[in-house]
């Protein structure tokens, strides 16, 4: 009788097992699988409803990223340059874009671990209503490990990868309902060898 229950409780902690797994292995590539690129740009929809799935729906609730409903708001991130080369701090980007027809939207830096970047200026990002804009539309933002004159955000310590997240907040109908149709930033490598 002791055998048939090691037996048993063994073969419940085998099924936990491959079941932590295969929910570990499933999040693991959730976000990935569910991209759709746009230049470096990609999207993350942030409404995820019941025919998501069970582990999308795990994930995004982990990760906690996406308070909003989609129609609220647009999330864009880029993990590469315009070239499709990793962005890597040390070297020195550019930001190019204009304005979004949305109440607000906002740019910000993450390191590799998707927390936001220590810097002495305190500067995480830049919004459409504290940006330095050329002819009132365009405008630049500079990305480095070093200080820049302008708009300048910090890309974290020399060699390391780095991301950078664009919000649209209140998108008109439109965006919402066709986001492959909004124009993105161009993000341009200016130099560096890291």
């Amino acid at each position: 009788m002791m055998e048939i229950m090691i037996t048993h409780i063994e073969i419940v902690f085998i099924a936990l097992l491959l079941a932590m797994a295969s929910a570990f292995v499933s999040m693991k590539y959730i976000e990935k699988r569910d991209r759709t690129y746009m230049g470096p740009w990609y999207i993350i929809l942030p409404q995820v409803g019941d025919e998501k799935g069970m582990y999308t729906r795990t994930w995004y609730t982990l990760t906690a990223l996406f308070g909003l409903k989609k129609d609220e708001q647009i999330y864009f991130v880029a993990e590469t340059d315009h070239s499709g080369k990793p962005l890597i701090s040390g070297n020195d980007y550019q930001i190019k874009g204009g304005g979004f027809e949305c109440r607000w939207w906002n740019i910000t830096v993450y390191g590799q671990d998707g927390y936001l970047l220590g810097n002495p200026e305190n500067r995480y990002s830049f919004s459409n209503f504290d940006i330095l804009k050329r002819n009132d539309i365009h405008y630049t933002i500079h990305l480095s490990s070093d200080k820049k004159d302008g708009n300048w955000l910090f890309s974290g310590k020399k060699g390391e990868k780095f991301s950078i997240m664009l919000r649209i907040n209140h998108p008109t109908k439109d965006m919402v309902a066709n986001p492959g149709g909004i124009v993105l930033p161009l993000i341009i490598k200016e130099n560096g060898n890291a």
